[in-house]
């Protein structure tokens, strides 16, 4: 199936470069990946080369998905996950 795949600041960097790259309206880099039909939102992170360890916030489709529900959020086909690092501030 397939998604596709932004990503914000430094994360844009452990994006794969792939022939359908395109930029949106930031000009953040956005790409199609082909994953499968099981695919939730950390398998789709881990093939777009995101390290686990990094813990970014996640949206679908314009949505935030809230930490505790990341790792069982079902994707679809044509969804949209977009990658922002998680800002801390004290």
């Amino acid at each position: 199936m397939k998604v596709t795949v932004s990503a914000s600041i430094i994360l844009e960097d452990y994006l794969p470069t792939t022939d359908t790259d395109g930029h949106n309206e930031n000009d953040e880099r956005i790409i199609t990946l082909d994953v499968p039909a099981d695919s939730g939102a950390l398998d789709v992170m881990k093939a777009a080369g995101i390290p686990e360890d990094i813990t970014p916030l996640i949206s679908l489709n314009g949505t935030i998905i809230p930490l505790g529900r990341q790792s069982e959020q079902v994707i679809n086909e044509g969804d949209h996950l977009h990658f922002m690092p998680s800002l801390k501030g004290g």
